[in-house]
């Protein structure tokens, strides 16, 4: 290939069959040198490639949250999911039984779904303690998700970035 610079510093390229005469006039010849430092990017700066390190690492934390808050749980010898969807359930189900409690005491078994389709019977007082599982399961996995952004945005570093992962 041939390379010139015109006068607005635009590169033309021609290749090498391309004789004298049909190259466009008024262009500077370059060298394959002078034409790879013109068109190659430099390279990213100590403060650019920090701040990549650290979307890709705050990207990769929030995957691991949302995987976790999207799970399950282990209660008692049964797996119970805990996708967005089934929380609500869940919370429906205890303000239903709260109003309960509190007028007719007419609920003494709350029958729900573990993952493999199975009813597990459970009493008033033992689903309450199943649904306060399943919010501090999803606090902590949250407090943990924010624990761990705080660290990443504080690092100084693309080896302090590295080092950030989430154990458990």
């Amino acid at each position: 290939m041939q390379y010139f610079l015109d006068s607005q510093n635009q590169i033309w390229a021609y290749e090498d069959y391309v004789p004298q005469e049909e190259i466009k006039e008024g262009l500077t010849p370059i060298t394959n040198e002078e034409f790879e430092r013109l068109t190659t990017p430099p390279p990213p700066s100590a403060e650019e490639l920090l701040e990549l390190a650290k979307q890709e690492k705050l990207a990769e934390i929030r995957a691991k949250r949302d995987s976790l808050l999207e799970g399950s749980i282990e209660y008692k010898g049964h797996i119970f999911q805990t996708r967005e969807k089934d929380k609500l359930n869940i919370n429906g189900a205890v303000t239903n039984l709260i109003l309960d409690i509190q007028s007719t005491k007419s609920i003494s078994e709350i029958i729900w779904i573990d993952i493999n389709d199975e009813k597990v019977s459970f009493t008033p007082n033992d689903f309450l303690i199943f649904a306060s599982s399943v919010a501090y399961q999803t606090q902590e996995i949250t407090f943990k998700a924010n624990t761990l952004k705080a660290s990443i945005e504080a690092a100084k570093s693309v080896e302090e970035v590295q080092k950030i992962i989430w154990e458990g």
